[in-house]
């Protein structure tokens, strides 16, 4: 864990300033894509019709907060979670394709303060993804038709609720509740979040790989970065629990590595538009 935090932190410092850049573009790049790849004429052959399925996985999410120095006094870890959802998936020209998805999900930051203060917060989350994919086809076993893919796009999530749990060692262990835009009292089970920002703004960077596992049906394996670009609390956000010591700042946003499977069904529209007898006729000139 430690190792993947240095690695995503040395990643956000190297490639922050262009990533930051380039999101105020992508959404319009997104846009311009699609709809040259949806007017566009087929002139390669064409990925399934569509396809419609579920999906889930493991993710893990690392915090970065706006500020360096406030970065090394929380020194912010890496927590596990998950994601589901449902998907569908339109093909395009040149084996490119647009894929839509639905997702609930479930994201954990850690942070250690004080020098023997940790506190975890776990957020869950309703998002929408879109991304455009390219895919190669690759031969590893005979008489398989097998894919790799690389896409990218805009992520979307909503902060349903969130609830921690605060360490202190030696101390004690308790849990919280996080209550937005409440006014603060002195219940300690309480952490006060004002002035938030729970519309949180992505970009997703994807690889992966599909094959079919049976009829109409495919499985596909992708490994998923979401750059986070909203910080979580802006320049007036606050965050308050009645407890001497405890310390927070809501202005970071989330890194999340995510390992998704999908399980497709595939579905071809101009053959199902097609009559019984035209359906016949093909089978017996395959014949």
């Amino acid at each position: 864990m430690k190792v993947l935090c240095k690695v995503l932190d040395c990643f956000s410092k190297i490639f922050s300033p262009l990533i930051n850049h380039l999101s105020k573009l992508q959404l319009l790049l997104f846009v311009i894509l699609l709809n040259k790849g949806v007017m566009a004429q087929p002139s390669q052959p064409q990925l399934p019709q569509y396809s419609l399925g579920v999906l889930g996985g493991p993710n893990l999410t690392h915090a970065t907060f706006g500020n360096r120095e406030t970065q090394k006094h929380f020194r912010p870890g890496v927590r596990p979670g998950y994601t589901v959802g449902g998907f569908a998936k339109l093909p395009m020209k040149d084996r490119f394709s647009f894929i839509a998805e639905a997702t609930f999900s479930q994201k954990t930051r850690t942070t250690n303060f004080n020098e023997n203060w940790n506190n975890k917060t776990v957020f869950k989350m309703v998002g929408g993804n879109m991304a455009l994919r390219k895919s190669f086809p690759i031969k590893l076993k005979k008489n398989t038709p097998m894919n790799i893919f690389f896409g990218a796009g805009p992520s979307i999530e909503y902060l349903l609720n969130a609830k921690g749990r605060m360490k202190v060692t030696p101390g004690g262990v308790w849990a919280y509740d996080v209550i937005f835009n409440g006014t603060p009292d002195s219940d300690f089970r309480h952490d006060y979040w004002n002035g938030v920002n729970r519309w949180l703004f992505g970009l997703d960077l994807r690889a992966g790989g599909d094959a079919p596992l049976l009829r109409n049906q495919r499985v596909y394996v992708e490994l998923r970065f979401t750059w986070g670009q909203t910080y979580l609390g802006g320049k007036n956000s606050s965050s308050y629990m009645e407890i001497v010591g405890f310390e927070d700042d809501l202005k970071y946003n989330l890194k999340t590595l995510n390992l998704v499977a999908y399980y497709a069904f595939d579905f071809d529209m101009k053959r199902s538009r097609m009559g019984k007898s035209t359906k016949d006729k093909e089978i017996r000139r395959r014949r």
